[in-house]
């Protein structure tokens, strides 16, 4: 049976434990709230400066957050981003409720105007993942979800995305997507995905030609802030089958999500 004295230095070391613990629960939040807040990519550097750490100590705090899936670490830019648990969580951070609550309206207008599916997508690694989607009342129509990850490189609001991303951005991205021969029309190589990014670029507008799915069609505009980063970008889905010209002339329908996209940007970043 132990003594006195034991057991009071065992009720010591278990508080000096648990103080520990807590300091330790405490700055891992306080790092997490950091990376949420910051709305860019976030360096080990940036986290070592901001909490007065040494990188050792700074990275394992990221590690352990990138373990649990609340965030992502982006290996060829060695920097960090929300991860998918985060980004699952029932309450979004609040950069994107804002544009959830700006864009929803213009969504609903879009789906009523176009009869199709609409959807905001942000960047999220390699995919633009939906934080938003407003049904079509058509009876045939595609269906979507909140969470649904899209490729950048063969979805209409994964191409509006990464076209407008700085140049270095784009590249280090770029060099981490693997390419999957999903159809027949599927990019499948980096060239080619700059040279539609050019496009892209040029008319403002991004087309998915059945290249994610053989019976899915979408058009996608990027979402810009006032510095021309693309924050977001919305798109509308057709099923292939009931479209009467390739989804890239229907004018209508590109003017209709080009001017929904540019009501957004207004809401938000005038």
């Amino acid at each position: 049976m132990p003594t006195r004295e034991q057991a009071e230095g065992d009720l010591a070391r278990e508080a000096k434990s648990a103080t520990g613990t807590l300091s330790t629960l405490a700055r891992g939040l306080a790092i997490l709230e950091f990376v949420v807040r910051a709305g860019r990519l976030v360096r080990l550097r940036d986290v070592a400066e901001r909490f007065g750490l040494d990188r050792s100590a700074a990275l394992r705090f990221l590690r352990t957050l990138e373990a649990e899936g609340y965030i992502s670490r982006h290996e060829a830019m060695k920097a960090y981003s929300i991860g998918p648990k985060l980004l699952a969580l029932p309450r979004l951070p609040a950069a994107v409720e804002k544009m959830i609550e700006f864009s929803r309206p213009c969504l609903i207008d879009l789906a009523r105007a176009s009869g199709q599916m609409t959807h905001l997508g942000t960047l999220n690694g390699t995919h633009a993942i939906l934080v938003e989607v407003v049904a079509s009342n058509a009876p045939v129509a595609v269906k979507q979800a909140v969470g649904d990850l899209e490729p950048l490189y063969s979805s209409a609001v994964g191409k509006a995305i990464y076209a407008f991303l700085p140049e270095a951005e784009r590249i280090a991205i770029g060099a981490q997507i693997n390419f999957v021969a999903h159809t027949a029309r599927t990019i499948t190589g980096l060239a080619a995905l700059e040279r539609e990014a050019q496009d892209i670029r040029r008319t403002g507008v991004s087309f998915d030609r059945g290249e994610g799915n053989d019976q899915v069609s979408c058009i996608g505009c990027p979402v810009l802030d006032a510095n021309g980063y693309p924050r977001a970008s919305i798109g509308i889905s057709f099923v292939s089958a009931h479209l009467a010209q390739p989804v890239d002339q229907r004018r209508e329908d590109i003017a209709k999500v080009a001017a929904a996209a540019r009501k957004i940007e207004s809401l938000l970043f005038a």
